[in-house]
């Protein structure tokens, strides 16, 4: 199944787990500002797996903060499951995160001075939910870590790492997944097998993952594309290969230095 990005949104978007309406950031002082995303309007259907691509400087990881609730957006707004991000105090929007969004980072954000179960469990005891020890054992097993649960990070590779970052993201069922260049620090077999654990989580489970990514290898692993530039949405991907996502890529680097997207 393609995921559903729509600038019109004119099915029942309303229930999917991510929307976003006229989604603007804007950076320095008035009369001088630079708007990184300039009124980005997309929807994310369920049990989809979407890359999120552009140049440098193209608003890709803008995107990714605001959508997630990460930073505040100008103007705009967010709905998760069909509810409004708050943003009224940061106690509320953490709370509004941590029962609703998952996120994966390219440096793993792991706590050191946890094991892999204890990094796992984390998410769902500071939420104030009982921590599900039987469910986290099993998805460190699905990720291929079973035998790794009493593990710290010191003690585990890169790709393990990202691997129990994944369980992690995945414990407290998130509506949905945001991936920050999530295979960056990795070699590319590593990277692979982080790819393929994603793929699992939406086909399998049904989980909705929208990553941020600049390698066309890993959107190639993605149900579709999204392509921003200057900030907005210039064009979407279906079943992309690696191939069509360099060639799009190419056409936007050299439309920006031409002066105008083709």
């Amino acid at each position: 199944m393609a995921s559903l990005i729509s600038s019109n949104l004119t099915r029942d978007a309303a229930q999917d787990p991510l929307r976003v309406v006229g989604l603007t950031k804007s950076y320095g002082p008035s009369g001088s500002k630079v708007a990184a995303l300039a009124g980005v309007t997309a929807s994310f259907a369920a049990a989809t797996f979407t890359a999120v691509m552009g140049p440098s400087g193209s608003g890709k990881t803008t995107f990714l903060q605001c959508a997630s609730g990460l930073d505040r957006p100008t103007a705009g707004a967010v709905f998760v499951d069909g509810r409004e991000f708050p943003y009224g105090s940061e106690a509320q929007a953490t709370r509004f995160r941590r029962t609703r969004i998952g996120f994966i980072f390219q440096q793993y954000n792991l706590l050191p001075t946890l094991t892999a179960l204890q990094n796992v469990m984390l998410p769902m005891q500071l939420a104030g939910n009982p921590a599900q020890r039987r469910r986290c054992l099993a998805l460190l097993d699905q990720v291929g870590l079973g035998g790794h649960a009493e593990r710290r990070p010191t003690e585990l590779s890169g790709g393990q790492q990202q691997r129990v970052a994944i369980a992690r993201a995945l414990a407290s069922r998130p509506s949905i997944v945001f991936a920050d260049e999530p295979t960056g620090a990795l070699d590319s077999a590593s990277a692979s097998a982080v790819l393929t654990l994603l793929r699992r989580a939406v086909d399998d489970h049904g989980q909705t993952v929208v990553m941020v990514t600049h390698d066309p290898i890993a959107a190639g692993f993605a149900d579709s594309v999204v392509f921003l530039a200057d900030g907005r949405i210039v064009g979407t991907l279906q079943a992309p290969t690696a191939a069509a996502v360099s060639e799009q890529m190419v056409r936007l680097d050299a439309g920006r230095r031409s002066g105008g997207l083709r």
